[in-house]
């Protein structure tokens, strides 16, 4: 590795600021400057420290003996954040991951660190640059934190240090160059959707939507942690001090502490704001859509301006031709609306509005106003519609009002555990287990310290098809290091009586639609799946993992639903 020298030398005397945040975190016994090593001294910035992580490696180890001067900018106090602070310096910001609990305890707000990296680890996660200290697998490599035992040897608490003031900013300007540094919105208020909710609904980190007064939005996320999780989301506009994070292309804020939102204020009207009733004759605008994202059957008007494309690993949006992904697209209000902060994610499965609509197979849809019908539902984590089964664009003529509307008739999110799924070990020490990745998945691998042979199941509940027709399943799924397909089977049987599958169910296995490439963690959603030879009867849905001692893949399912005609 190789980072140039920095033209910046550090001086950092001591000082008593601790009368600055003494309210609100405890006093360190911290050594004086003249007692610490004379070599300690900070020689590079955070900003060159994540220049070093260009994305061409999974993770980078440090070799060069850098040390960082930073200040705490957040810390777990609240529990809004967990096991990580957020440091800044003048040049930006970058969460540091600690392998320990209560860290507000050691180093609280304001504290001035310095920070000998040599031997941490940089990575990413959503695209955005992290730095901690060990690695590990759970659905996937992640960047861990430094183990407490190794604390002394790469962070020194240092006399003085002030809480950092927050960065002004407004939704409309340039938000990358403040990600993981403490920023203030200033005239905003959470959408009316979002008034009388919690800020975290139970066992669920929640997104939460906040606009300016031109209806420009972000998400506010917050952990079911956070000793303020169960309050409601104020109702009036102000101000709102809180880390600005990014995920892929989604701008979100962080709350440090419930005291850092004072939004008390005369709620502003939004010019451009919300329109519509969700009724063909008066679709919601996206406006609309993205400030109550809920309901069935909407009906929602916007310009096409692009794709989210799935074909890299983090996302990446696009705005311009050629196009590679043809299951979304994003609506917006304007036709050169490229903020993604204002845009509605749209599925297009598999069927006739998928190939009238996507942007692969119909590049000349790009900036034409359309209507489509969907359930608005989160979708990329974000305000969405899904399950778009009607579509209407200029010239056409209008709709039937009472399609036969495709009705779910069996869901699994994985949410927090393998749900209503039951799991079968049937050889190898492996087994299928939860992760949180993608909102909860099911994850099963056969690699630990090398691969190893396993068969496993993953078996769904009686699903009754009674009265259905033009039944399909769709799974939304990640595989890496895949061996074969063949060794990651999604199946259905008619006939299986919940004992060891293996010895019931005549199995029949689904095979010809979208599957992930195999080589990174990026979830792919496989449209709809054809299954009407099961209409009308009852059914179990089973998911078939095999590994070798030679071959073992990673597999992580987030989604499985069973859609029909109603």
């Amino acid at each position: 590795m190789y980072i140039k020298n920095s033209k910046f030398h550090y001086i950092f005397l001591a000082a008593f600021f601790v009368s600055l945040f003494a309210a609100c975190e405890r006093e360190l016994d911290v050594p004086p400057l003249e007692s610490l090593d004379p070599s300690l001294v900070p020689n590079t910035t955070i900003a060159e420290l994540k220049q070093m992580y260009d994305g061409s490696e999974d993770f980078v180890t440090i070799e060069e003996d850098l040390i960082i001067g930073a200040v705490v900018a957040a810390n777990d106090r609240s529990g809004n954040f967990y096991r990580q602070i957020i440091i800044s310096d003048d040049s930006g910001g970058i969460e540091l991951k600690i392998n320990d609990n209560d860290l507000y305890e050691q180093y609280p707000l304001g504290q001035q660190l310095y920070i000998k990296v040599q031997d941490l680890i940089l990575g990413s996660y959503g695209g955005i640059v992290q730095l901690g200290g060990t690695v590990y697998d759970s659905g996937g490599l992640r960047l861990g934190g430094i183990e407490t035992n190794k604390l002394p040897d790469h962070i020194f608490r240092i006399s003085g240090g002030e809480i950092p003031e927050p960065t002004i900013l407004s939704l409309g300007g340039n938000l990358d160059d403040h990600i993981y540094t403490m920023v203030q919105l200033e005239n905003v208020q959470f959408t009316e959707a979002n008034l009388g909710t919690p800020f975290a609904n139970p066992n669920q980190t929640t997104n939460r939507t906040i606009t300016d007064c031109d209806g420009n939005t972000i998400i506010v996320r917050t952990s079911s942690f956070a000793d303020f999780a169960s309050y409601d989301v104020p109702e009036g506009n102000g101000t709102i001090k809180a880390v600005l994070t990014k995920f892929v292309n989604d701008y979100q804020l962080v709350i440090n502490e419930y005291e850092d939102l004072d939004m008390n204020g005369t709620r502003c009207e939004i010019e451009g704001g919300p329109e519509g009733d969700g009724s063909f004759e008066s679709p919601f605008n996206v406006a609309a859509a993205i400030g109550n994202n809920t309901g069935s059957g909407m009906w929602v008007q916007g310009y096409i301006v692009g794709v989210r494309e799935t074909d890299v690993d983090p996302f990446e949006d696009n705005f311009n031709a050629p196009f590679r992904t043809n299951s979304n697209i994003m609506l917006a209000d304007s036709p050169d609306e490229t903020n993604t902060s204002v845009l509605l994610m749209v599925q297009l499965p598999i069927g006739d509005v998928r190939d009238a609509i996507n942007l692969v197979d119909n590049p000349e849809n790009l900036g034409e106003l359309v209507k489509l019908r969907g359930n608005l539902t989160a979708y990329f984590g974000v305000p969405g519609l899904r399950d778009t089964y009607q579509f209407w664009m200029e010239g056409m003529p209008d709709p039937d009002p009472d399609p036969d509307p495709v009705q779910t008739v069996f869901e699994e999110n994985f949410d927090s555990d393998l749900g209503t799924f039951t799991a079968f070990n049937i050889t190898g020490p492996q087994e299928w287990n939860h992760v949180t990745f993608d909102g909860g998945s099911a994850y099963m691998n056969g690699f630990d310290g090398g691969a190893i042979a396993n068969e496993d199941w993953l078996v769904s509940p009686a699903i009754d098809l009674s009265g259905e027709t033009n039944v399909s399943l769709n799974i939304r799924e990640a595989i890496n290091y895949l061996s074969s397909y063949d060794d990651l089977k999604v199946m259905v049987a008619n006939d299986y009586d919940e004992s060891d599958p293996t010895a019931s169910g005549t199995w029949v296995e689904l095979t010809g639609y979208n599957r992930p490439p195999g080589d990174n963690w990026t979830y792919v959603e496989s449209g709809n799946i054809d299954i009407s030879q099961f209409d009308g009867q009852t059914i179990h849905v089973a998911l078939k993992y095999i590994s070798t001692s030679s071959q073992a893949s990673g597999w992580q399912v987030s989604r499985i639903s069973v859609v029909a005609d109603e």
